[in-house]
């Protein structure tokens, strides 16, 4: 399929970057049902695609562990970084003009 991607995809004078094309392999539930630990590299043209354990996709981190721990983590930093912005540049403001 990464072949019929590349062809279609220069057809239309187009390219795949393949330094932001990763793979994700997500591991079954019941680990009994693993197949293999180690996977063939994937091929997009001339450049191969990297295999990492998560990446961001939307604004939303997506992990192989299937949990959403990491995105969740990643929301709190963010939402304390902006209420410290918040509480700085009105820390001078009365009780009145905050209210």
């Amino acid at each position: 399929m990464l072949n019929v991607l590349h062809d279609k995809a220069t057809a239309i004078n187009m390219e795949c970057n393949a330094k932001k094309t990763v793979a994700v392999v997500f591991p079954p539930k019941n680990r009994a049902r693993v197949i293999a630990t180690e996977f063939p590299l994937l091929k997009i043209g001339d450049s191969y695609i990297s295999y990492v354990s998560q990446f961001k996709y939307l604004g939303h981190i997506v992990s192989c562990s299937m949990t959403d721990d990491d995105d969740i983590e990643r929301e709190i930093k963010y939402m304390f970084i902006r209420t410290n912005m918040l509480i700085r540049k009105f820390k001078k403001c009365s009780v009145v003009a905050k209210t």
